[in-house]
């Protein structure tokens, strides 16, 4: 009884051995195989992308990332089809839906009021990646029931809500490596008072043809502020917002000095005329506003054949009114105009409300008109008088 017992012990043994033989022979048949979902991980993964920067001056700002390390992921499909997903620690991640995801690093920088804002790489490092499997694309969040049975790793649920890894066959078929550009300005905007621009930085590109991968371990650009003539003024301050920005903009103590209202929104056109026609105007604080006929006209609207009764003012889901002088003729003539009581907003994002000027179907709602004339016997006191009394009270 003691031997058979002892010859059993062996059982696990031999089967480690198995495991760890079938290991070297196969290196990825435990991923793809048994467990799908199973982690291989390459490279170093125990530094973090840092992003400095060098310089800061009226020209522009000098930025570097470095990016020590990487982690290839190799997870494998429902279909038996292997992907590697790329992973930086400190890293975001960029690309559209079927795109190659790949690992991005954003900053916002406080930009001048008028500069055009331009990036130029001044230094890279490359190295090249040969890969094995295709680098697994951007996922597509796609709504829909769950199917039971269904054990794809790379079909990530959350409630109804799934996110499926699907290529571009068209993007993932050219010989050419993705992004074309590593750095860009990816928007820009503003933070109340505080323009912005805020660069998108990628360390990899990726050509999906030859599977190959291009590591920038460090990258070195300059952001040039193009048209921009220093005037330095007394920083706006913001506020409780202050600290906000101060978090928020890398280049914040520079870009103080370069606070002011964005210039108020123009009268924009939108649609091709008649019904569907609309203006876009922007208000930044409360008071009276007037459009004359060259303001409507320098904005693409046709007072030819317009009828101004028939004009409608929207903000916020709801008809504001308006007032026309010289509507009553049908016409809008040179010396008509247009009055409303633009409100300003408030809100954590934007100061400026939109309001859409646009020719309904039917009249617009026009201001109501009270009669401020004083009665004919009105009296009106020719003086007033106001008298106080302090009086001290002390009490015992």
């Amino acid at each position: 009884m003691m031997i058979r017992t002892h010859r059993l012990q062996w059982i696990p043994t031999l089967l480690l051995a198995l495991l760890l033989g079938l290991t070297c022979l196969y290196p990825h048949w435990w991923s793809s195989a048994i467990l799908p979902s199973m982690v291989q991980a390459e490279g170093v993964t125990n530094g973090r992308a840092g992003l400095s920067m060098l310089r800061a001056d009226g020209s522009g700002v000098v930025l570097e990332l470095r990016t020590p390390s990487y982690a290839l992921d190799a997870r494998a499909g429902g279909n038996g089809h292997t992907y590697l997903r790329l992973r930086v620690a400190g890293c975001g991640t960029a690309g559209q839906a079927g795109e190659p995801e790949l690992p991005a690093k954003r900053a916002l920088l406080g930009v001048p009021p008028q500069a055009q804002v331009e990036v130029d790489v001044i230094a890279a490092e490359k190295r090249s990646i040969s890969l094995d499997y295709d680098l697994a694309p951007a996922p597509r969040p796609v709504t829909r029931k769950r199917e039971a049975g269904t054990l794809d790793p790379l079909v990530q649920r959350g409630g109804e809500t799934e996110l499926q890894f699907v290529c571009d066959e068209a993007l993932y078929s050219q010989d050419a490596f993705f992004p074309a550009e590593f750095a860009h300005i990816a928007r820009e905007g503003y933070l109340r008072d505080q323009r912005f621009a805020q660069v998108e930085l990628t360390p990899f590109q990726y050509n999906p043809v030859r599977r190959e991968l291009r590591y920038y371990p460090l990258l070195r650009v300059r952001v040039r502020f193009v048209g921009f003539q220093s005037t330095l003024v007394p920083p706006r301050p913001e506020g409780p917002f202050e600290s906000v920005l101060a978090q928020a903009i890398l280049n914040y103590e520079q870009a103080r000095a370069w606070r002011s209202p964005p210039a108020p929104a123009p009268l924009r056109a939108v649609g091709q005329g008649g019904e569907g026609s609309a203006l876009r105007i922007g208000v930044q604080a409360d008071g009276l506003y007037q459009l004359t006929a060259a303001d409507l006209e320098g904005a693409g609207l046709d007072l030819t054949t317009l009828d101004p009764r028939q004009l409608q003012l929207h903000a916020g889901g709801e008809e504001a009114a308006i007032q026309i002088i010289g509507e009553e003729d049908g016409h809008f003539d040179p010396e008509d105009a247009l009055l409303f009581y633009g409100q300003a907003t408030d809100s954590r994002f934007t100061d400026v409300n939109i309001y859409w000027l646009r020719v309904g179907s039917v009249p617009g709602r026009r201001m109501g008109v009270r009669n401020g004339s004083p009665p004919a016997k009105a009296r009106f006191p020719r003086a007033a008088r106001r008298r106080s009394i302090w009086k001290k009270t002390t009490s015992t």
